[in-house]
């Protein structure tokens, strides 16, 4: 197994994981335990899914086989974590507990398009 597929499967874990652990609720997420969990998770999946981009080649590279959309998607996820681990100001516990509920099927949407 290469170091890109390597990387998908890491990916798909922490995104299984995020899963098992994500609450159904809002309430549910502002649970500090839950919401840290949750916070750290996005920042595992964002940081694999552009460390997968550099094994590959560049964003540039991906556009060849990944829609456009699945990467802004990335990107997005991208910025969120950026936000969550350097605390870029405040972010409402609805955008975090809504992103979260979407990263899944995101990345696997993203992952089913690269090679």
């Amino acid at each position: 197994m290469g170091r890109g597929e390597e990387k998908k499967e890491q990916i798909l874990q922490y995104v299984r994981e995020l899963e098992s652990i994500r609450p159904s609720t809002i309430e549910g997420y502002r649970d500090l335990i839950s919401k840290a969990a949750c916070e750290r998770y996005v920042e595992l999946i964002a940081e694999s899914v552009a460390d997968l981009i550099r094994i590959i080649g560049s964003e540039p590279q991906m556009e060849a086989f990944v829609p456009k959309e699945n990467l802004e998607r990335m990107k997005l996820l991208k910025g969120l974590r950026n936000i969550l681990a350097h605390r870029y100001g405040e972010i409402e516990d609805t955008v975090v507990f809504d992103a979260v509920r979407r990263i899944p099927e995101d990345v696997r949407d993203f992952l089913e398009h690269v090679p």
